[in-house]
């Protein structure tokens, strides 16, 4: 959190009082892809303290944007509450921002992190700019042994990072493939060669690619 408030009447101040503090909108990013273990969050997030994140954590508390509940096993748990779920359209937005920017891609020894929670919300961004020109989709990308559940409509897309139920088709994507698309605006066509249905309809990977495709075109056309 910032060491002291900006102390203006402006909304947008506010709100950074709130979650301008290094680490905070990444906590919120991950526990926005689902409720994620204290250990989970401290994986994902490379570089971050335990007593910092607690201290992230707590505040995010206190202002009402998250909660800890129990989970199964009595694991204790945190997620996004309902205001923290309104964070989402400008992480979102900041996230389809970043694709905008100069970045030609992944520094040299670059590592895949530890999950690959970050990637849910910044799918969920992009593919809401395929709206509403798009058919009901509802698909898994195992990325490894990790999962994102893809569930699209006309009017919604969703993604979370958890298992998916035993009747949903399952699309296996590289790491590095999911990565470049949504991290460094490379074309979303590459899937079509570097991805595979392991179960289920075998021409949800071109519905999928397309989609994806349509989104990021839609990106690129309105940051001209």
């Amino acid at each position: 959190m910032p060491a002291r408030s900006y102390e203006q009447a402006c909304s947008l101040a506010g709100a950074l009082d709130v979650v301008g503090g290094r680490w905070t909108l990444l906590i919120l990013r991950d526990l926005l892809g689902g409720a994620a273990r204290f250990v989970d969050l401290q994986r994902g997030l490379p570089g971050i303290a335990s007593n910092l994140l607690s201290e992230r954590l707590a505040h995010l508390e206190r202002h009402g944007l998250v909660e800890r509940v129990t989970g199964p096993f009595d694991a204790a748990l945190y997620r996004v509450t309902l205001l923290g779920e309104q964070s989402r359209p400008a992480l979102e937005a900041l996230a389809k921002f970043g694709l905008t920017l100069p970045r030609k891609g992944p520094a040299p020894g670059e590592d895949r992190p530890a999950h690959v929670r970050y990637l849910a919300t910044a799918l969920q961004g992009v593919l809401q700019g395929a709206l509403p020109a798009r058919k009901p989709l509802h698909v898994a990308l195992e990325l490894e042994d990790e999962w994102l559940v893809v569930r699209v409509n006309e009017s919604d897309a969703t993604v979370r990072y958890e298992h998916p139920p035993d009747d949903v088709a399952v699309i296996s994507v590289p790491y590095e493939l999911l990565r470049d698309i949504l991290g460094y605006g490379k074309a979303a066509s590459r899937l079509s060669g570097g991805a595979e249905v392991s179960s289920g309809d075998p021409e949800l990977l071109g519905s999928f690619a397309e989609m994806l495709g349509e989104a990021m075109a839609a990106l690129a056309t309105a940051s001209r």
